[in-house]
């Protein structure tokens, strides 16, 4: 019973991962959105902060390929998605083998690079700098003006969305509430309800 991870011998398309009770890396992406979320709404510089997380993610592993080569990072991802998706530690994890980088060689460093950029695209976040709300800034633009909300980055601009969304459902307006998901799930994102709410890119 319980949530399985594990990894198959050898590495690049080798590794995998794979659940025993169902639950899978979207529950695990949400987990995470939820946890930088509520930083950001509970930490005065939290939306600083948050996006900063990811941004230092993005910038660490910016000019590599994705691929899980270092054992180590595979090694503690397979270990806290096990201890019931320990998603904190995870990150925890990660940034401490981040300034532990410094240490390593040109090869090792590499490799440690292209396996936790592989860990956070698997889980669905688009780490590439020019990714889709950078390339579709026009028409996020567009997008987001239909309720009055001003585009400047992704991460605000659904911030301002899921409240507007969250007081409709308060009012019991579920219909209106409805629409505004399947709206903005045509231009590629997806809304979360429920336990792990969140959202994520539909083809990240």
């Amino acid at each position: 019973s319980g949530t399985g991870f594990g990894t198959g011998s050898g590495t690049g398309s080798g590794t995998g991962y794979s659940t025993k009770s169902g639950t899978g890396f979207g529950d695990i992406r949400c987990q995470i959105r939820y946890r930088i979320r509520y930083r950001r709404e509970n930490n005065p510089s939290g939306p600083q902060e948050s996006k900063k997380t990811l941004n230092n993610i993005r910038e660490y592993t910016k000019g590599t390929e994705s691929d899980p080569v270092d054992p180590k990072v595979l090694e503690i991802f397979e270990a806290c998605m096990n201890d019931d998706m320990n998603t904190p530690k995870l990150l925890g994890e990660i940034f401490q083998m981040i300034k532990e980088s410094n240490n390593l060689n040109d090869f090792e460093g590499n490799q440690r690079k292209q396996t936790i950029k592989y860990i956070f695209e698997i889980l669905g976040f688009q780490l590439k700098l020019t990714d889709q709300s950078n390339k579709d800034e026009k028409l996020l633009s567009e997008f987001f003006s239909m309720y009055d909300i001003k585009f400047t980055e992704i991460d605000t601009a659904m911030n301002d969305f899921i409240s507007i969304r969250n007081k409709l459902r308060n009012e019991k307006k579920y219909g209106e509430a409805d629409e505004m998901r399947d709206s903005i799930l045509k231009i590629g994102i997806v809304i979360n309800d429920g336990e792990n709410v969140g959202w994520y890119w539909k083809n990240s």
